[in-house]
Formats: structure tokens, C-alpha cells, sequence
């Protein structure tokens, strides 16, 4: 057992998952805002509430992008795009006939 590795990993499942701060959390808390909510915003606050975070990084040269240091190595990820994959919109023909 690995115990470094154990906790790292730890502390990224807290990362993303951990309420009410996790990256999920924050992400959901911005879906739910609908037409006010953004994948900037989103970034904003996981920048925020992440900046101490020994996983959580900014990449040097993106700052439109964060990084998570998975125990495979570090994952830059673009947010663009992020709130519209986890919301679940009604399908147009249905809303319509709500």
C-alpha cells in the first residue's frame, strides 16, 4: 500500500466530488442558476475556493483552463462547454408540450 498515493488520491475524490465545494458541486450550484450561471463563472469559483489545493493548479499560460494532478500526472481541463454536458435540458418537442 502506497499510503502517498492513498492520500493523493484521496484529496482528488475530495476535489471533485467533496460538498460543498468539490468541482461537482460547484458546477451543479452553476447549472441550477440557468441562463445566470456560466463555465466561467464556474472557473471562477473552483479557482477560488480551490487556489490552496495541493491537486488544483492553474496552467502557466492558459487561464481559461485548470489543472488536476491525477496520480497518472497532470490533466489540464478546459471548462468550455462543462455547465451544458451536466444539465439536463428538456428535449424541445417535449418542452413544448409542457
Amino acid at each position: 500500500l502506497d499510503l502517498a498515493r492513498t492520500l493523493k488520491s484521496s484529496a482528488i475524490i475530495d476535489l471533485v466530488t467533496g460538498a460543498p465545494r468539490g468541482l461537482l458541486p460547484l458546477l451543479d450550484e452553476q447549472v441550477k442558476l440557468g441562463n445566470r450561471g456560466s463555465d466561467a463563472a464556474f472557473l471562477t469559483q473552483a479557482d477560488k475556493t480551490h487556489r490552496a489545493s495541493d491537486v488544483y493548479a492553474k496552467p502557466r499560460f492558459d487561464r481559461h483552463a485548470f489543472v488536476v494532478a491525477h496520480y497518472a500526472g497532470e490533466v489540464v481541463y478546459d471548462p468550455a462547454g462543462f455547465l451544458l454536458s451536466n444539465s439536463d435540458p428538456l428535449p424541445a418537442d417535449v418542452a413544448a408540450v409542457l
